[in-house]
């Protein structure tokens, strides 16, 4: 993420980022335990949805929804709040490529097919 756009962000959502860094990023590469990973996940998952947030953020908040959700297990949630994100173009790329892993594990490829190949076609 750039400089400018964490800086007009609210607090919450930066928050919530951090947490779902922590949870996937070099520490869990590293070994963080699956149930202390798992606690950040849900961290950040309860602070984004807790986020108080103007109409611009909500696409934001939608895309750290539904990735904490997806990196919980939770594809069957995920896939609305990705939705969501997906049709902002700033969050569209990282909503679309998470969808099509939701639908990937949901046993629908066709759908995983589309989303991932929309994703990956985005700016």
């Amino acid at each position: 993420m750039n400089g400018s756009s964490e800086t007009s962000l609210p607090r919450g959502l930066v928050i919530a980022e951090g947490y779902l860094e922590l949870a996937t990023g070099p520490a869990a590469k590293l070994g963080l335990a699956v149930p202390l990973q798992r606690r950040t996940l849900r961290t950040a998952l309860r602070t984004a949805v807790e986020c108080q947030v103007s109409r611009r953020h909500r696409p934001r908040q939608a895309l750290l929804i539904g990735q904490a959700l997806r990196l919980l297990g939770r594809y069957d949630l995920a896939i609305l709040p990705l939705r969501r994100a997906a049709r902002n173009p700033a969050t569209r790329r990282d909503a679309l490529l998470g969808l099509g892993w939701c639908c990937k594990r949901l046993g629908d490829l066709d759908a995983a097919i589309l989303a991932i190949t929309r994703g990956l076609a985005s700016d």
